[in-house]
């Protein structure tokens, strides 16, 4: 899962290589949505942390989705669902174009 205890690397790095599960023939849920990492990439060095509720952190979670999706997710699991539909109504128009 993304988050529990990974350094940033390990969260980016699980989902730029999502898709060496798919061989493993089940769905693939990842929970990308306001996770810490997200935060700290999108912190400035003044900000201790960013709250999860802020816009940015929301845009951050969008790009999360998209590569979690391009890379092989099934599932997503947000808390924008508006926005997230939104977004990906665009990967499943770039992806079955």
């Amino acid at each position: 899962g993304i988050g529990f205890g990974k350094r940033i690397e390990h969260n980016l790095a699980l989902i730029r290589n999502l898709s060496r599960f798919l061989d493993l023939g089940v769905p693939i849920l990842v929970g990308p949505s306001r996770k810490a990492f997200i935060r700290k990439l999108l912190k400035s060095k003044e900000i201790q942390d960013l709250s999860p509720d802020l816009p940015v952190v929301g845009i951050g979670t969008q790009a999360a989705v998209a590569a979690c999706v391009l890379n092989g997710a099934h599932i997503v699991r947000v808390h924008d669902v508006e926005a997230t539909c939104t977004t990906l109504r665009i990967i499943d128009g770039i992806k079955n174009s």
